[in-house]
């Protein structure tokens, strides 16, 4: 891309370009949409969001049943059941295979919050907040399907033998940890994934890209930094440019040769980097001109090149020299020493007499001309 595009267009219109071109997709669409904790760019993920907001509505449903569109989906597809456990049925409407996609969701958060204890199964619903998945999972003797939560407490608190007689010591003290009403208030069902109980999009949006970073290979590696780490990086205070680009390199998603070789865009793997080096006095006359020109069949910068950075700071140590950052413009002699490097295969050096490209330059940097 050319001309105004190049100079006016940010990073990313830059990447998109028209729609009639070619690009590279260095990332998938579910790397993007995890959270910058995980590693992603935290875009949202469209096909999570109206899950989340289905579900939405499948929680006014199950919270608010006497309402009246509530009443009317009730009598047509579960009149002898609740919304939880309502079958799709042999014709359903655009709607209701909608809320039931929803309900997919709710069913992985919904539970009940015991109360007294009389309304909910002690062995087929879900109740136990430690538990993985909700349920009692590890019956010890026989058992009957009538049983309730309430059959299990006596007088405002759980009867701990009975428990221990008919579920194992470790699902037991889970649910010894259970507080019990002392004014004996009803069971409600709560949403496990926020605070308050209540369900709302951004807590079924997270749980939605949950279950989906689960079921679907994201093709990356187990070693992946952790959310600690990802932190860090965006939390450094750089401007933001420099906090995606340490992105893209920590995800290997800059266009070096090798990773253009594996797109079938380049046709070498040899990634190559030159560095210049460039010592002055204290009057900024040069006295060290170095280049260094690297191939490497498998470079990541930048940890790859942890040699070039400790010779140079023996180099730094052993002539005495202090480092500072100078811009392009203001460096004219550094950024030729590097481009030069890049164009050759072997490095080169002076420290007596410089060319005269090199030393007109070192002028304009003094001066400023």
């Amino acid at each position: 891309m050319k001309g105004w595009k190049q100079k006016l267009l940010s990073q990313s219109g830059r990447e998109g370009g028209d729609s009639h071109e070619h690009h590279i997709y260095w990332k998938n669409w579910k790397k993007l949409s995890q959270s910058k904790q995980q590693g992603g760019l935290g875009f949202r993920d469209f096909e999570a969001f109206n899950t989340a907001l289905l579900a939405k509505q499948g929680w006014r449903l199950l919270i608010n049943p006497d309402a009246f569109w509530g009443r009317i989906l009730k009598g047509i597809y579960f009149p002898n059941s609740n919304f939880l456990v309502a079958k799709k049925g042999s014709h359903p409407s655009w709607l209701w295979s909608s809320l039931l996609h929803g309900r997919d969701l709710l069913l992985q958060g919904v539970r009940w919050q015991v109360g007294n204890g009389r309304s909910i199964s002690f062995w087929t619903q879900k109740w136990v907040p430690f538990s993985d998945d909700f349920y009692i999972r590890s019956p010890l003797g026989p058992f009957h399907n009538r049983n309730t939560v309430s059959d299990f407490i006596e007088d405002g608190h759980w009867n701990v033998r009975k428990l221990r007689e008919h579920i194992s010591a470790t699902e037991a003290e889970m649910v010894l940890q259970i507080p019990i009403s002392q004014t004996g208030f009803s069971d409600k069902l709560i949403w496990h994934f926020d605070p308050k109980g209540q369900y709302t999009v951004k807590s079924g949006y997270k749980q939605a890209i949950a279950l989906m970073s689960t079921s679907v290979s994201i093709g990356e590696s187990s070693a992946n930094p952790s959310s600690k780490f990802w932190k860090v990086i965006w939390h450094i205070p750089v401007q933001p440019k420099i906090k995606l680009f340490l992105w893209k390199a920590i995800s290997n998603s800059v266009a070096t040769k090798e990773n253009l070789f594996r797109r079938n865009c380049s046709p070498s793997q040899i990634s190559s980097a030159a560095f210049g080096i460039v010592a002055r006095d204290s009057i900024s006359l040069l006295r060290y001109v170095i280049a260094i020109s690297l191939s490497s069949l498998d470079m990541s910068p930048p940890w790859s090149l942890a040699a070039l950075v400790e010779d140079t700071r023996i180099w730094a140590k052993n002539m005495h020299i202090r480092f500072s950052w100078v811009n392009r413009e203001s460096n004219q002699v550094a950024h030729w020493v590097a481009r030069n490097a890049f164009s050759s295969t072997l490095g080169f050096s002076w420290d007596v007499s410089f060319p005269d490209d090199l030393t007109s330059l070192s002028r304009s940097d003094l001066y400023g001309s």
